[in-house]
């Protein structure tokens, strides 16, 4: 009988020294973190707040939220563990609380504030087009495209100077190709095959911290061209104008300068130029390839087909091409 007491008493004393611990795990702190997604709203952005709770069930969870120290019971409630809210201008704030009740334990409490930001994304491709061209040179096959990150961040009544935000930069499914304080342009190579789209992406972030912007653009890539134009002695070319079937040319001698657009080069002498005039190919000059010269002045010469093929070699056996042909008709 004194054994069987003896037993008896060790193990309610086991159970008496476990309930305290068991008791104390539940008045612990939740653990509460606030997560925001955009990370930097844009002004007049959605942003949704979302409260984690990994060790509790949001369903019986109270979440009470407020907005810039304003309590917001329409947003709060059981089980109400995310909140949108929309970014005031550049340079504002705007602060989020949030205080987590469960079943038991103490309250947690988290907050975040947001501060909204712009950056814009520039680019600009490596290709040749004449000096004369209003237009902007595009992104063809293999071409070199550099874009460039334009941040706006304002905190506290002070702009952020772009050359000292952290940079990231990402490109198709490749992440963190280049990183680095005041990283703001970043430099890619084109595929090797038209119409296609391919995306880059930045992300910014202050020093601190307490920014982090991110922004995506997708570059198309487009075949290159060639058009043709009349040269005249003194007034060169008349960039409005290519030669056409809708021109009539009087029967006399007439230089015809070809004009190569968006090859993947900055120089023309990198570009093979090759005529064809009447089925024939003319010897070219050397010194100015892109250049020819017909000679007209048959009375009884009607028309007369002209092409300028225009061509690069490229890395694995690829060419950049484009020809340019017209059907020249005489009056």
């Amino acid at each position: 009988m004194r054994y069987w007491y003896l037993i008896a008493i060790v193990l309610f004393g086991s159970a008496l020294t476990a309930a305290p611990v068991f008791s104390q795990g539940f008045n612990l702190p939740l653990a509460l973190s606030l997560e925001i997604s955009p990370p930097s709203p844009a002004p007049g952005q959605s942003a949704t707040i979302h409260a984690a709770t990994p060790t509790l069930d949001t369903a019986p969870t109270f979440f009470d939220w407020s907005v810039d120290g304003v309590r917001k019971p329409d947003l709060s409630g059981y089980g109400n563990n995310s909140i949108q809210v929309v970014a005031g201008a550049v340079g504002t704030s705007l602060r989020v609380d949030v205080v987590v009740t469960g079943k038991t334990g103490a309250p947690a409490k988290a907050s975040i504030t947001l501060y909204p930001s712009t950056i814009s994304l520039s680019w600009y491709a490596q290709t040749y087009t004449p000096a004369w061209y209003k237009g902007k040179a595009l992104p063809t096959p293999n071409s070199i495209v550099t874009v460039v990150a334009t941040p706006h961040i304002v905190l506290s009544g002070e702009t952020l100077k772009p050359e000292n935000l952290i940079y990231t930069w990402g490109f198709e499914n490749r992440d963190r190709l280049l990183s680095g304080v005041g990283k703001r342009s970043f430099a890619v190579q084109m595929s090797d095959q038209p119409d296609v789209d391919q995306q880059v992406r930045v992300a910014v972030e202050d020093l601190g911290g307490r920014i982090k912007q991110e922004q995506t653009i997708f570059l198309t890539t487009t075949l290159p061209h060639t058009a043709i134009y009349q040269l005249t002695p003194l007034g060169g070319i008349d960039p409005r104008i290519a030669v056409s079937a809708q021109l009539a040319f009087k029967h006399e001698t007439i230089d015809l300068q070809a004009e190569p657009f968006s090859f993947p080069t900055l120089s023309k002498k990198d570009l093979r130029f090759q005529w064809a005039i009447g089925g024939l190919s003319p010897q070219g000059n050397p010194q100015n390839p892109f250049i020819t010269t017909i000679e007209a002045s048959d009375q009884t010469l009607n028309s007369l087909s002209v092409s300028a093929d225009v061509s690069q070699p490229q890395p694995n056996d690829l060419v950049a091409r484009a020809v340019a042909s017209v059907l020249m008709f005489f009056k």
